[in-house]
């Protein structure tokens, strides 16, 4: 039997391999670049991409397909939304108060990090359930007991603090009206760039500060979650974490088909599985392969 640390670390140079042959035939490139080599540069360009010529017309693929998927097979109405918000919006919403993850200083590099990715990368082997429901104080309080470091330098965190992930700007000459830039969400489907301020984006194109997001907001009546094309989708199978799994520090998610899945209760109603089922039948017509998923 291969070891499980065996597969990621094949996974994780496929990956490797398969980010520099794109960025070579420039399907991307890192944002100001050009500015990162200069003497005196001080700004930070990491999460920022730009797409080339073979990666405009990869994504432009890919919206067109999921507009016709989404939009037009189920005759939604797309919008195209504001991305400058008002603060009060953003801050009834939640995020203002709520969209922000625990942040830890190393001192000695002069590096940010987000706690609960640095617990999970150095004890993924000693602890078996998912860190994100920990807040601050108890990420901080497993930082301790491990005495958990840096891992590049070996420097020792200090306690999380709150970091906020909503880009802040303002509008007009006055600087008390502050904006977030995130796009309002509408009923229907919409397209449109999206911004999270990550504090350490190490993943390449996987942990981005902006990125193209296409959205679907289904409004349904509260005492009557049917949904008309729901036997379309029954037989499909699903591979679903379960609170019981996930409750066990388990990860394996198990197949099921969507009208199981409902009868059981581990997918709520039949407008959430029909849609949970039009997302597997996206994510397969672009060949997402189905073991990833």
């Amino acid at each position: 039997m291969v070891a499980p640390f065996a597969i990621a670390t094949a996974a994780t140079e496929v990956t490797r391999q398969s980010y520099f042959v794109t960025k070579r035939r420039f399907f991307f490139t890192e944002s100001f670049e050009i500015y990162r080599v200069t003497p005196n540069f001080q700004g930070d360009n990491r999460g920022l991409y730009d797409y080339g010529p073979p990666g405009c017309a990869f994504q432009a693929n890919i919206v067109d397909l999921w507009r016709k998927h989404f939009v037009l097979e189920e005759n939604m109405l797309e919008l195209d939304s504001a991305v400058i918000t008002p603060e009060p919006v953003i801050k009834t919403s939640g995020h203002v108060d709520k969209f922000a993850d625990w942040m830890c200083n190393d001192p000695v590099q002069g590096e940010y990090l987000r706690a609960d990715h640095l617990v999970e990368n150095v004890l993924a082997y000693r602890l078996a359930r998912s860190l994100d429901n920990y807040d601050g104080p108890e990420l901080g309080d497993l930082i301790t007991i491990f005495c958990i470091r840096n891992p590049d330098g070996n420097g020792t965190a200090l306690p999380p603090i709150p970091f906020n992930l909503m880009f802040k700007s303002t509008v007009g000459p006055s600087a008390a009206a502050p904006m977030y830039l995130r796009a309002i969400p509408f009923a229907s489907g919409s397209i449109g760039k999206s911004y999270r301020n990550e504090m350490s984006p190490r993943a390449d194109l996987l942990l981005v500060r902006e990125f193209l997001m296409a959205e679907i907001e289904h409004y349904v009546n509260p005492e009557k979650k049917e949904h008309e094309r729901f036997a379309k989708v029954t037989q499909l199978e699903l591979p679903l974490l379960n609170r019981e799994t996930r409750l066990a520090g388990k990860t394996t998610p198990r197949k099921m088909s969507i009208e199981e899945a409902v009868k059981s209760i581990t997918i709520d109603n039949k407008t959430l599985g029909y849609c949970l089922g039009r997302i597997m039948l996206f994510l397969l017509k672009i060949d997402v392969d189905p073991s990833m998923i």
